[in-house]
């Protein structure tokens, strides 16, 4: 798993935007990926995630990333 995080400002919103790129098949990235924006939601309330999940990973999860989102 390759990620970037910006914690950014524009107009008063502060916002963690997140570039992810899962590797192939790499299943236990999801649960450390899963902790780390459970760690962010902790802290901060506006996230943006742009990914490039592998149809390998995402066709292969057996579970779902679930948290709040705020639009």
């Amino acid at each position: 798993m390759e990620v970037v995080w910006a914690d950014v400002m524009l107009n008063g919103l502060r916002v963690v935007v997140g570039s992810v790129y899962f590797a192939p098949g790499d299943i236990k990235a999801l649960d450390i990926f899963d902790a780390v924006i459970g760690n962010i939601l902790s802290k901060h309330s506006h996230i943006l995630i742009a990914t490039h999940a592998n149809s390998e990973v995402v066709c292969g999860m057996t579970h779902v990333l679930e948290f709040p989102v705020t639009l």
